[in-house]
């Protein structure tokens, strides 16, 4: 507040103030949007790193996502995107974000998607239970170009452990590539250097470097799965993590990338649960170092698992079952393959399973000479019934 002695001088200053408040409510909705607009450029001139989309009713907003939102900050820049999907907005980021979209994209957008994947863009795709059919999305149509697929299904975990619901699926050895697992434990590269003393020390490293393997196993990282969907990968895509023998579907892809050979900017990574690294769930067990590893895997050269795919992974095939409880109240004849039939049908009787004839009859008489009973009509024996009370007189 100013204040002036001379009273009309204040009297005019004030009208200017209250003046230029009432211009800037009535016109609220033009200055939010030349602010919004501010500042995505402020953003661009930044270096923004990480684009969220929210133009499709996604999952992941910023009211789900406060504490990865939080941790993504510390290092990199972080926008989100409202606005129809198209590369003019979408080549200034590295990686755009398309947490459980929950609308259909059009093929306009796909090809925008694919223009900015194809000019050096990384994809971030997340999803859940019961796939595009749930969700009411058509995103398959963009990663199976990748050879990764969302499945409509859901995984389960087949005995009880630290989580009272079954779909909040601990894993205990999910981790298909090492290189997670030594990105999150912070454990550093082995120097690449030159061995020039001769087979003996060549043969010295090799048992070095199995060593280490054995001692930085893939079930170094445990997470909790909530509410997600597996997938099925074909190359040139791999996948990151499995469901483990204990859940249902087992040993199942829950995670699967795919990156470009000629340029490794190109990086797309699927993920099966959306709800794997929000609020509720990314503190708990190693979930906040695997979304740690895949973010510095898109954006930095720090995380090499291209360099660590295994050709003989534990997965399983894909095995249907049928609705156990749809099946029971749809009862059927068992059908089975009958023989041959002959020629004439009436072989096919058996006449000797009834018969009305006196066949036994000479049998059931010799049986008087065979007990020894003597063989005189049955005469008739009159009961004698006891009297527990005297007659009335």
């Amino acid at each position: 507040f100013f204040f002036f002695n001379d009273t009309a001088t204040t009297e005019i200053y004030t009208r200017g103030i209250v003046g230029s408040v009432r211009c800037v409510q009535e016109t609220d909705a033009e200055y939010m949007g030349y602010f919004a607009i501010m500042n995505k450029e402020n953003a661009r001139q930044q270096g923004s790193q990480i684009l969220f989309d929210l133009s499709k009713k996604e999952y992941c907003d910023p009211n789900e996502y406060k504490k990865l939102l939080r941790r993504l900050k510390q290092t990199y820049s972080v926008s989100t995107n409202k606005e129809e999907l198209n590369y003019e907005n979408l080549k200034d980021y590295q990686v755009l974000v398309l947490g459980c979209p929950r609308e259909p994209f059009r093929k306009e957008e796909f090809e925008q998607l694919m223009q900015y994947i194809n000019h050096g863009g990384s994809l971030l795709v997340m999803l859940a239970e019961g796939g595009e059919a749930k969700n009411g999305t058509n995103v398959n149509y963009l990663i199976e170009q990748f050879g990764i697929s969302i499945n409509g299904d859901s995984l389960l975990r087949t005995s009880y452990f630290k989580y009272f619901h079954p779909k909040e699926v601990y894993v205990s050895n999910g981790i298909l590539n090492k290189e997670i697992v030594r990105a999150a434990k912070g454990i550093q590269k082995p120097s690449a250097k030159k061995d020039t003393e001769g087979r003996e020390n060549k043969i010295a490293k090799k048992l070095m470097e199995m060593k280490d393997e054995s001692k930085h196993d893939n079930s170094g990282l445990h997470f909790v799965y909530p509410f997600g969907s597996t997938l099925n990968v074909q190359k040139p895509s791999f996948p990151l993590l499995s469901s483990g023998p204990i859940s249902y579907p087992m040993n199942r892809p829950l995670c699967a990338t795919y990156v470009n050979p000629s340029n490794k900017r190109e990086k797309v990574v699927v993920v099966g649960s959306v709800k794997m690294f929000d609020d509720e769930y990314i503190d708990k067990e190693d979930n906040g170092k695997l979304i740690d590893v895949l973010f510095k895997w898109l954006l930095t050269e720090e995380v090499e698992l291209e360099d660590y795919v295994t050709e003989e992974s534990d997965l399983s095939d894909y095995q249907h079952v049928p609705d156990i409880g749809a099946i029971s109240e749809r009862l059927r004849a068992c059908l089975e393959e009958s023989e041959e039939l002959p020629r004439d049908f009436t072989t096919l009787y058996d006449e000797t399973l009834f018969k009305f004839d006196n066949d036994m009859i000479p049998e059931a008489v010799n049986l008087y000479k065979d007990l020894t009973v003597k063989h005189e009509t049955i005469s008739l024996i009159t009961p004698s019934f006891e009297t527990p009370l005297p007659p009335l007189q």
